[in-house]
């Protein structure tokens, strides 16, 4: 009796089976990369700020366009080697973020990864420098207060810009019940090298922004702090003197650009058929924007000016240090 041999696929089989199977993962393939493109397709980040610097910690916070997970990688010296998100990964369109455990007075290197897309500053990565150590302040003082809509209801992880002359700038995140408070005593003067001098009338300026659901600022004094009253969104309040000082109105308007067109984060169009024109407003008003949406602020005595937007186009990457001002 003869022993059988292991079964073999005939020649002329086996050629159709492999030549199926190849073009079966090609096209697998090539689907799965234009997936990915397109989840990151048109993603931007913009009005990327650096913020709460101290000896040991820095906070990263930007906008995108779309609801997106965002993450940094960063090391020393342009040595990019660690990865700093949200645990677990949100989809959100404000993002921030606080790296920890630093050395003190110690340059650091980041870049920002949003929509699958690297984000840097023209081509090179961001830079920032940890503060020197300084003894604990002698008083503990804070900011606080709350961010609501224009119906009353509170508004949740807004991100909440702080600054003022002389001041490094600082940020935080609302809660779920729209409340916010800032450590203000440990602050720091701009060069970092000691604290900031907090008094009873300093003058300090908060701005807000939501993302898709409007922004707003509040101008107030330190010594009146804790807390100020409600910051509403649609609103440039101003809480040191409510007998004489307006309350801006923002009201926002659609306006389409080419695709073409791009906007660095100076508030001015370049090779733009729109003409914006610029009007009388109080200097305390800043409003850095998304994108594609402008906003109008609007005075008792009918002035205004139209804010534009910043834009990062998410193929090349654009941004610059000046950016990170607020």
């Amino acid at each position: 009796m003869k022993k059988k041999g292991p079964f073999k696929i005939p020649t002329i089989l086996a050629l159709p089976i492999m030549f199926v199977t190849f073009v079966g993962i090609a096209l697998l393939i090539k689907y799965l990369q234009g997936y990915t493109t397109k989840v990151g397709e048109g993603v931007t980040a913009q009005d990327i700020r650096i913020t709460n610097i101290t000896d040991s910690s820095f906070t990263v916070s930007w906008l995108t366009n779309a609801k997106t997970s965002g993450f940094l990688v960063w090391g020393k010296e342009n040595t990019l080697e660690n990865v700093t998100g949200n645990n677990p990964p949100t989809f959100e369109m404000v993002h921030f973020i606080t790296i920890n455990n630093l050395s003190p007075d110690t340059m650091y290197s980041f870049k920002i990864v949003s929509g699958d897309i690297e984000f840097d500053s023209a081509g090179k990565s961001w830079e920032v420098k940890t503060a020197p150590p300084l003894p604990p302040p002698k008083h503990t003082e804070i900011i606080s207060g709350s961010v609501i809509n224009e119906n009353g209801a509170p508004v949740s992880k807004a991100l909440v810009l702080l600054s003022g002359e002389n001041i490094s700038p600082l940020s935080t995140i609302t809660t779920d019940n729209g409340n916010w408070f800032i450590p203000l005593s440990i602050s720091r003067k701009q060069d970092l090298l000691s604290y900031f001098d907090i008094g009873s009338r300093r003058t300090l300026e908060v701005f807000v922004h939501t993302g898709s659901d409007g922004i707003a600022s509040a101008v107030f004094y330190t010594g009146n702090a804790n807390p100020i009253p409600p910051i509403v969104i649609g609103k440039a309040q101003d809480f040191r003197d409510k007998s004489t000082s307006p309350t801006l109105e923002i009201t926002r308007a659609k306006i389409d650009l080419s695709k073409n067109e791009t906007q660095p984060s100076g508030f001015s169009v370049e090779n733009s058929d729109n003409e914006i024109e610029t009007l009388e407003i109080p200097e305390s008003t800043t409003t850095p924007t998304t994108e594609p949406v402008f906003e109008k602020l609007t005075t008792s005595d009918n002035s205004y000016t139209l804010i534009t937007p910043s834009k990062t186009d998410s193929s090349s990457k654009n941004k610059t240090l000046s950016d990170l001002t607020p």
